[in-house]
């Protein structure tokens, strides 16, 4: 039987699954799956982490409108920049707002062929010019 037993809020494999760990094949239980009580914690948001996020949102909405700002002025003034060159600048505006520490992850650009590669960081090869 290659089932997944279901009791109220577990699941377990059937030892009869015989999934793979490491390329071989298991006889017993590979894992049991709950719901997590952090996790419903952690969704539910109190006023003071409701009024930090709109500020968060409203501070990097200053920066992109100065970036954008920034970014017109160079394409008017013929400017060539990298991809690199322009998730920098992003940064630099950025780093400019109350409370800045750091960026949960890098600016993901992409130009030419790279826009349609999703998780693409650039190592500054396209130029916009």
């Amino acid at each position: 039987m290659n089932t997944l037993e279901t009791s109220g809020t577990e699941k377990k494999y059937n030892a009869e699954t015989h999934a793979t760990i490491n390329g071989k094949f298991s006889d017993g239980p590979t894992g049991v799956y709950r719901s997590s009580p952090l996790a419903v914690a952690k969704a539910v948001k109190n006023e003071a982490e409701i009024e930090g996020m709109r500020n968060s949102h409203l501070r990097d909405a200053a920066a992109l409108a100065e970036f954008w700002a920034w970014l017109e002025d160079e394409i008017l003034k013929g400017a060539t920049i990298t991809e690199v060159e322009i998730a920098d600048q992003l940064l630099e505006f950025r780093s400019k707002q109350d409370g800045f520490m750091d960026t949960s992850f890098d600016t993901i650009s992409g130009m030419l062929i790279d826009r349609l590669n999703c998780s693409f960081i650039s190592i500054g090869f396209d130029t916009i010019s």
